[in-house]
């Protein structure tokens, strides 16, 4: 593995990609979102969960976009 600068090897990107669409329910809300801009509350009907479930998928996909583009996360975490 090639570490240098910080940067993440693509290999391990890779891995986290996939890692994060494995899920099937995160698949599932991406799949929707490609088709129409949903809310939170569209979204919770669509695939049947609790919004506070949606939310965490929604984070971890988010988080995800961001670490592709190389941004970091858009405010600080609170409470840590």
């Amino acid at each position: 593995m090639n570490d240098s600068a910080g940067q993440i090897p693509p290999e391990d990107e890779a891995v986290n990609f996939f890692r994060i669409l494995g899920d099937h329910t995160r698949l599932t809300l991406v799949r929707a979102l490609a088709e129409s801009d949903l809310r939170v509350g569209e979204l919770v009907a669509h695939v049947a969960l609790p919004q506070n479930a949606v939310s965490y998928h929604l984070k971890l996909l988010e988080l995800r976009r961001n670490s592709a583009a190389g941004l970091s996360p858009p405010f600080p975490r609170r409470g840590g």
